[in-house]
């Protein structure tokens, strides 16, 4: 509905509406007379916009699943020559949460030592991105994987 409207010095249409289905008000600037439906049709476009402004991103930290991090670095470090076959087997035996923790966890290390060129993941299939991974697990000692990984000083 419309609040106030006047035209200013400039010869603009000012027009301060509130939107019927949030209450905000906004202030509008035209060259000729806007329709009722045409207002409504701005604060509604508006409103979306500000309800997707105020969706705050969820957010997914790995930190917050340290248990399995560090249960996963020490398996690798125990079995440092684990293959595709036995990874996938051993994460089928874990609860499917854990094994999605511990598959992203994998594929993002893997990503962020590309790209600090600490490994190569050139083709990206689940074997080369594995053997990076596990191969950059078993050479480094775990107060630097702790650094790493969890920005902490022990696993």
């Amino acid at each position: 509905m419309i609040i106030e409207q006047h035209t200013d010095m400039a010869g603009k249409i000012r027009i301060t509406w509130q939107s019927q289905a949030t209450g905000n008000i906004y202030l509008y600037k035209f060259t000729s007379e806007p329709t009722e439906q045409k207002l409504q049709s701005l604060s509604d476009a508006s409103d979306q916009e500000t309800q997707l402004t105020n969706i705050r991103p969820l957010e997914f930290r790995l930190e917050s699943h340290r248990e399995i991090l560090v249960m996963f670095v020490h398996r690798i470090k125990d079995f440092p020559n684990v293959t595709l076959a036995q990874y996938n087997n051993f994460l089928s035996n874990l609860p499917w949460y854990e094994a999605a923790v511990i598959r992203y966890f994998v594929f993002v290390m893997a990503e962020r030592l590309a790209e600090r060129k600490d490994v190569s993941i050139s083709d990206k299939t689940e074997t080369t991105v594995l053997r990076a991974v596990r191969d950059f697990i078993v050479d480094k000692p775990l107060r630097e994987l702790a650094r790493l990984i969890l920005n902490e000083t022990n696993l």
